[in-house]
């Protein structure tokens, strides 16, 4: 099997571009997870905390970024898509890939929150589980009918 090789992409315009792990799709649209589904499940672990350390050294370089925030999720979003399509033997590999990936982040979170939440010790766990629970009720039609409903009140104005 000739798998082919991630590198660097140094031309590309911004840094996260610049990832191994950032590709294009088809339509020219970035894809954040552009990782060849292969190594079985064992690689993928392998391949992903590598990954990983690569993530981790782009948000010490590059955190201040105004888009650094949501870059994980991007990712995520990337790991589902690519989920949606994976052979068996694909999926295998991509689920390593994520267990890889995110053991390899887990230490680092674990150290900031402790290092820097010490606003975490008086957060209200009660009250952000009732937040999270409303969330979950929510919909896509419901911010629609909200919006619908900022734009017309603004008319009136």
């Amino acid at each position: 099997m000739n798998t082919p090789a991630l590198k660097f992409r140094p031309r590309r315009k911004t840094s996260f571009n610049r990832l191994p792990f950032v590709g294009r799709q088809d339509d020219g649209a970035p894809n954040f997870w552009s990782v060849p589904l292969t190594g079985g499940y064992y690689g993928g672990t392998k391949a992903g905390g590598e990954l990983a350390a690569l993530m981790l050294i782009h948000l010490r370089q590059h955190g201040q970024d105004q888009f650094a925030h949501g870059r994980l999720g991007q990712v995520a979003t990337a790991w589902l898509d690519a989920a949606r399509t994976a052979t068996p033997e694909q999926y295998s590999a991509l689920r390593g890939q994520v267990l890889g990936f995110m053991g390899t982040l887990s230490p680092w979170l674990i150290a900031a929150a402790k290092q820097n939440g010490k606003n975490l010790d008086t957060a209200d766990r009660h009250a952000i589980l009732r937040s999270a629970n409303r969330w979950l009720a929510f919909d896509d039609s419901a911010l629609f009918a909200d919006q619908d409903e900022l734009t017309a009140l603004k008319r009136e104005g």
